[in-house]
């Protein structure tokens, strides 16, 4: 089985199942602004406009943001292009890096076509990622940020989807644990890091670590169906079907189409454990798509 992981925020229904009360950090780069706050080095950050009101809320005055979304009151429809597009253009990212030398950059994590905007600038490394966004230092202007913190083993823009099994072969356990510790250590809210950590103590035989950052991504983002699959994973590796019966009942709640069709599978698995034929054949049932080739 494949065990891939999944963009947490997704959910089936606002209405019945709410986000987190009373403030969800459901599309905010939380952990990246969790991070600076930790490290307290003050300084410029390069930011995409989206969030820039979010971040210039939770860090200033130590930090400065590149730009928030007050148009045309503070900034131009200039400066917004200009923002907008340093993340996809080369040039124009090396002209406001030569201008601004930013000591930070968050990126957003669906900008994936930055990690080629940035390979030749090689003054920055990438010290922390969230749910939302990458942010990158300058190693020059903060050498112990860059020595401490640099992320190496782990692509934040390709995590989201990627195949566990196939990183812990290529990776090794030891390589994608330790930088997901210090980032749970710093924020542990972070939800990607959560989800992975459960993802690997599931498929490593630890079931038992699992169920903690399991149970973190539940609270976190309770409208996902992520927290709840990779609890009821664990829950079935440690014998406990009955219970795990109930926590994939709610992932199938909160998740698509095609997802629920994954777990339905599971479920059925765990019907098995149970020796309930019956509603384990009704199961794997709706686990095919009679129309699927």
């Amino acid at each position: 089985m494949k065990l891939l992981i999944f963009h947490i925020t997704y959910f089936h229904s606002s209405f019945s199942n709410p986000p987190r009360y009373p403030f969800s950090q459901k599309n905010l780069p939380d952990g990246v602004a969790a991070f600076l706050r930790h490290v307290k080095t003050g300084g410029n950050v390069l930011n995409h406009p989206n969030n820039g009101g979010y971040l210039q809320w939770m860090l200033y005055p130590e930090y400065k943001i590149f730009m928030d979304m007050e148009v045309p009151f503070l900034f131009t429809d200039s400066d917004f292009h200009t923002s907008v597009n340093l993340f996809s253009n080369e040039s124009v990212f090396k002209k406001v890096v030569e201008t601004y030398h930013p000591d930070f950059i968050s990126v957003p994590t669906w900008h994936n076509d930055f990690k080629d905007t940035i390979k030749n600038i090689s003054d920055y490394t990438i010290v922390f990622f969230d749910n939302n966004e990458v942010l990158y230092v300058d190693k020059r202007k903060h050498p112990n940020v860059s020595e401490n913190y640099g992320i190496k083993d782990i692509d934040p823009y390709t995590i989201i989807g990627a195949n566990v099994e196939d990183l812990l072969k290529e990776k090794g356990e030891k390589k994608l644990i330790e930088p997901l510790l210090r980032m749970h250590k710093i924020y542990p809210d972070n939800g990607v890091v959560n989800q992975l950590m459960a993802i690997i103590y599931n498929k490593t035989g630890s079931p038992q670590d699992a169920l903690s950052y399991a149970e973190r991504v539940i609270s976190s983002f309770p409208e996902a169906s992520a927290g709840y699959r990779l609890k009821a994973d664990a829950l079935k590796a440690l014998k406990k079907s009955i219970e795990a019966v109930i926590f994939y009942k709610n992932a199938i709640e909160r998740a698509s189409t095609q997802e629920a069709e994954k777990i339905h599978k599971d479920l059925g698995l765990a019907y098995i454990d149970m020796q309930d034929y019956k509603k384990a054949y009704k199961s794997f049932k709706k686990s095919i798509n009679p129309y699927s080739t």
